[in-house]
Order: structure tokens, then C-alpha cells, then sequence
């Protein structure tokens, strides 16, 4: 039975930050795996129940568009299931966590916190 937020007001706030440079690892650590699944199960709940963040260098953090993370996921889960360390998957991955990672040191995304 699929988890239905609006019901009770929840609205989860995921850090992605460490997906955001995982495009160059060859293999996934525990952590990485983990966070990879908590994108994955929270990019298939309605949009408005998850919000995707990343941390800045000051510290704070920042909205990344779920696009971005939806992009950054599917990339990341083809490059760690196909074997290919220079593969074509893994340097979308690393694209995108580039992007991603560009977006928060130009300080986009900043408006959530209001």
C-alpha cells in the first residue's frame, strides 16, 4: 500500500549531498546505498511530500530541483549495476553531481528556507 503524506501534513526534507559526488565511485559504499534508496523510494511518492537538498560550503543547505535528482539516481544506478568503471553512465553521473554541486556554490535554491 503506497504511503500517503498529505494525510497527515508530512513533508520530508532529504540531504543528497553525498550522491552529489558519487559519480566517480566505482562502487557504492553502505551509506551511499542507503541514500540512493531513500531518493528512490521518495522520487516515486508525490512530489509535493519530498523536497531534495544539498549542503553548501557555508553550511547551510539548498533545494535541488527533483529533475536534477531524478536524473542523478537513475544515472548513479546504471553505473553501479553495470560494472563499467569509465562508462558512459558514470560520466552522466558525474555531470549531473557537477551540476548539482554548481548550483549550490552559486547559492540557487536558497529561497525553501525562506
Amino acid at each position: 500500500m503506497p504511503f500517503d503524506s498529505r494525510a497527515d501534513g508530512l513533508h520530508v526534507i532529504l540531504d543528497v549531498s553525498r550522491l552529489l559526488s558519487c559519480g566517480r565511485k566505482r562502487t557504492p559504499s553502505g551509506i551511499d546505498r542507503v541514500e540512493l534508496a531513500y531518493a528512490r523510494r521518495w522520487l516515486a511518492a508525490p512530489p509535493d511530500s519530498c523536497s531534495f537538498v544539498g549542503q553548501e560550503l557555508q553550511g547551510g543547505f539548498a533545494m535541488l530541483p527533483r529533475r536534477l535528482v531524478a536524473d542523478l539516481v537513475a544515472a548513479l544506478t546504471e553505473a553501479w549495476s553495470s560494472g563499467l568503471a569509465n562508462g558512459p553512465a558514470f560520466r552522466t553521473a558525474a555531470r549531473i553531481g557537477g551540476l548539482g554541486r554548481g548550483r549550490l556554490l552559486l547559492g540557487l535554491g536558497r529561497s525553501w528556507r525562506g
